[in-house]
């Protein structure tokens, strides 16, 4: 049997590209909590999946930086290395690093550019607790005079319309179904055709069936064409932090109803109008810190998506205490989308 290798690789991309967002975001989460166990868990499963397929395939770079990556992640979990803000970034960045390398290696570029090297010193650097600078340099889309004022004129998203989708397997089973349904019915309905039996009632009630699975199996693709949102909405995590950090605020994402499904050519069109809407969320909705300890409030500013489906819409609407901002709507069925800051 043949290998399609361009399967395999296509696999490759998405299950890392799943395994860092997911990376990305407990990263974010254990930058708060620095004794959440299970978050550090989850990032250090990550890289060593990263690592052992990439080894698998050859691709020795990656395998190798993934391999720092999970030194320094087991560095943290033993309490040899802590915690910090410095060590977090670094962390970020090398998953900014494996997104950049990754393709480049299935390309047939398997190599480490100078930037690269650098961030692979820093990550298997073994000096005491707090020897990573404590301010280490920020991630290239960071370094810009926009956002150092506090405003990213181009935040990096991620967010691409994949070639591939994962189905349920009871999905496919319905659909196979569907399909053996469809063939009997077909075959129905050309036997009742037969001028030699007259059989008229017997052809309609064929071509009725066959119009009704038709339909069935029609509306069972474009099921198996729905992905859920947590994946589209937790790539805002890493730009929500990065944003405000840069502008001097405290403020973190938070997500409701990531089990709604989209349809997938929705994807690619959901990043302008989210990032229009988390961005303003973050200029005019979260104050600075000092601020909001001055009104009563946590120094920390929530910015929530929630999505839901109402009739045939998906809709992310505010709850109550919630103020809203620029609403921008796409429309697929008519899709509705809001972001909210909490007030």
């Amino acid at each position: 049997m043949d290998i399609d290798l361009e399967a395999i690789l296509r696999t490759f991309k998405s299950e890392c590209d799943e395994h860092l967002v997911r990376m990305e975001e407990a990263l974010i989460v254990l930058e708060t909590d620095p004794d959440d166990a299970k978050c550090l868990e989850a990032i250090f499963r990550g890289a060593h999946t990263i690592k052992g397929n990439a080894a698998g395939l050859g691709y020795v770079k990656v395998g190798e930086f993934a391999h720092a990556f999970e030194e320094l992640l087991q560095r943290l979990r033993n309490k040899v290395a802590l915690v910090n803000k410095a060590r977090i970034t670094l962390l970020l960045r090398a998953v900014d690093a494996l997104r950049q390398m990754i393709p480049e290696a299935i390309g047939g570029a398997d190599t480490l550019c100078d930037e690269h090297q650098s961030l692979l010193a820093q990550l298997l650097d073994k000096s005491a607790p707090g020897a990573v600078d404590e301010i280490p340099a920020l991630a290239p889309e960071l370094n810009h005079p926009a956002a150092r004022r506090g405003r990213l004129e181009d935040p990096p998203m991620r967010m691409e319309r994949a070639d591939t989708v994962r189905v349920d397997i009871h999905k496919l089973d319905h659909m196979l179904n569907l399909a053996g349904e469809i063939a009997v019915a077909h075959g129905r309905l050309r036997q009742a055709l037969d001028p030699r039996l007259h059989q008229l009632a017997d052809a309609l009630e064929a071509q009725a069936q066959l119009e009704r699975l038709s339909m069935d199996l029609q509306e069972q693709i474009m099921k198996a064409r729905m992905v859920p949102l947590g994946p589209i909405f937790r790539q805002f995590h890493r730009m929500v932090r990065d944003i405000a950090q840069a502008s001097g605020k405290a403020a973190r994402l938070a997500i409701i109803g990531d089990d709604v499904e989209i349809d997938l050519s929705m994807v690619e069109k959901l990043k302008d109008p989210l990032t229009h809407m988390i961005r303003n969320a973050l200029d005019h909705g979260i104050e600075m810190p000092d601020v909001r300890r001055a009104r009563g409030k946590n120094a920390a500013g929530v910015i929530t998506l929630k999505a839901l489906h109402e009739g045939a819409n998906i809709v992310i609407e505010p709850q109550r205490r919630w103020r809203w901002f620029k609403p921008r709507t796409h429309r697929r069925r008519a899709c509705a989308l809001w972001a909210f800051s909490r007030a």
